[in-house]
């Protein structure tokens, strides 16, 4: 989190909200219930990074 707050629950997991300076992680596949700016009246701000393996196309 850079800015503001977020809360974030995904299925088997509790409800959180972070805050700056707060990171998190979801396996793949995880089913978002809740998602959502924790505030009515402050921006929030998260820089998102997404690892995976690279498709490969057939033929390679």
């Amino acid at each position: 989190m850079l800015q503001g707050h977020v809360r974030s629950q995904v299925e088997r997991q509790p409800l959180r909200v972070y805050a700056p300076g707060e990171s998190w992680f979801e396996p793949a596949g995880a089913r978002h219930l809740v998602s959502g700016n924790a505030s009515t009246s402050e921006r929030a701000t998260f820089l998102v990074v997404f690892v995976g393996a690279p498709k490969l196309q057939p033929g390679r």
